[in-house]
């Protein structure tokens, strides 16, 4: 999440479905799949962060969103 963030991306589905452990060598290693809902926060270069917005349609998955999601709270 970290090198994601460090991106500047929010992935906005953040559930069990989307971990995936690694195979042989790599079965040490968590991968985050699916980033379709992606979307960058924030600028890359002036690391301003996007501008804060409420009364949105809910983004992910429900059952695991965050409470400022679920309550229209986005970006």
């Amino acid at each position: 999440m970290k090198y994601v963030h460090n991106k500047n991306i929010i992935h906005r589905d953040i559930k069990p479905d989307n971990f995936m452990m690694g195979r042989g060598k790599n079965s040490n290693l968590l991968y985050l799949i699916d980033f379709g809902l992606g979307k960058k926060y924030r600028s890359s270069k002036t690391k301003i962060h996007i501008r804060f917005e409420e009364h949105k349609n809910l983004t992910g998955t429900a059952r695991y969103c965050s409470i400022n999601a679920i309550k229209g709270c986005g970006k």
